[in-house]
C-alpha cells in the first residue's frame, strides 16, 4: 500500500496548522519604535523609581503616650567615630495646630548622639501635615551650632542611645 504524499500547504500537515496560525493571528499590540535616547530615559525614570522605594524609611516604634508616638530609623544610622546620627519621628496622635493655619501631624528630627557621654543635640527637624511624615513640610530648621543636653536616664533619648549606640 503506497502512501500518500502530503504537501506542506495541506490541511492534514502538522505544520500547515503552525504556519496558517501564526500568519493568520492578527498583531494585536501596535509596535513603537523607540530612540535608544528614549529607552534610556526610560529606564533612568524606572530606576529612580526603585531607588527612591528601596530609600524610604523603616520606622521602628520605641513607645507612644496619650499624645505622640515614638519612631527611629535605623536606616539613617550614620557614625562618625563616637557620635551616631539617626532620624527620630514623632508621630501626633492627635493634629497640633502650630498657628490658626497651620496644623502639624508629626515632626521629622535629625538627632546626633554622643556613644561616650550620655547627650545629644539635635541636627535638623521637618514638621509635616499629616502623621507619618507624609503630607506637606509646613516647617523646616537647621540648626547652625546646636547645643549638647543630657540624656536623662529612663528617658526616651537614653532607649535611642541604647539602640544606635549599641549599648
Amino acid at each position: 500500500m503506497k502512501q500518500k504524499s502530503i504537501g506542506v500547504m495541506q490541511p492534514g500537515n502538522p505544520r500547515y496548522y503552525r504556519k496558517t496560525w501564526t500568519k493568520t493571528t492578527p498583531n494585536t499590540m501596535p509596535r513603537k519604535d523607540y530612540s535608544p535616547s528614549a529607552l534610556l530615559s526610560i529606564v533612568v525614570f524606572l530606576m529612580g523609581g526603585l531607588l527612591a522605594s528601596s530609600a524610604q524609611a523603616e520606622w521602628i516604634a520605641l513607645g507612644r503616650d496619650e499624645n505622640f508616638r515614638l519612631y527611629v530609623d535605623q536606616k539613617s544610622l550614620q557614625r562618625n567615630g563616637d557620635l551616631v546620627r539617626v532620624f527620630q519621628l514623632m508621630d501626633f496622635v492627635t493634629a497640633q495646630w502650630a498657628d490658626e493655619r497651620t496644623v502639624v501631624g508629626s515632626i521629622r528630627t535629625l538627632v546626633e548622639y554622643d556613644c561616650v557621654q550620655p547627650r545629644s543635640r539635635t541636627i535638623a527637624l521637618d514638621a509635616y501635615s499629616e502623621q507619618m511624615g507624609d503630607g506637606r513640610r509646613v516647617a523646616s530648621e537647621q540648626l547652625a551650632d546646636p547645643e549638647w543636653g543630657a540624656v536623662t536616664l529612663g528617658s526616651a533619648s537614653e532607649r535611642i542611645r541604647q539602640l544606635v549606640c549599641g549599648k
